[in-house]
C-alpha cells in the first residue's frame, strides 16, 4: 500500500482493532479513517478514545491523532448507512481496507455464529 495514502479501518474499537490501529500509526505515515457505530448515545470518536484508554492504548494514539478520523457508520448496512454521495467519496479516498470489525456475542449458539 501506498506509506502515504490512506488506510479504512473496521472495528478500531475492539480489542485487536485497538492495537491495529497503533501499528499502523506507528509504522506507517498513512492517514486513517475508521468506521466505528455511535452507541447510547455516545459519538464514535468518544468510543474509539474510550477503548484506547481502556486497553492502555491511548498515549500511542495520541502522538498521531492528527492523522486518525472517525465516520459513524453500520458495516453490515449498505454504503456503512452514509449517504451515496459520501460513500463515493469515501471509496475514491481509500488506497487500502484493514478489515477488523466482527460480532462478538458470547451467548450465541456456533450454528448462529457460523
Amino acid at each position: 500500500p501506498n506509506e502515504n495514502g490512506t488506510a479504512f479501518l473496521t472495528g478500531a474499537n475492539g480489542f485487536l482493532g485497538c492495537f491495529l490501529l497503533v501499528e499502523l500509526l506507528r509504522s506507517t505515515s498513512m492517514n486513517i479513517i475508521c468506521l466505528i457505530r455511535s452507541k447510547d448515545g455516545v459519538s464514535c470518536k468518544s468510543r474509539l478514545i474510550n477503548s484506547l484508554k481502556y486497553y492502555n492504548a491511548y498515549k500511542e494514539y495520541k502522538k498521531c491523532k492528527n492523522r486518525v478520523s472517525c465516520i459513524e457508520g453500520y458495516r453490515e448496512v449498505p454504503y456503512f448507512s452514509l449517504e451515496y454521495e459520501d460513500f463515493q467519496r469515501l471509496s475514491n479516498d481509500i488506497d487500502i481496507i484493514y478489515h477488523n470489525g466482527c460480532l462478538v456475542n458470547t451467548v450465541y449458539p456456533y450454528s448462529k455464529l457460523n
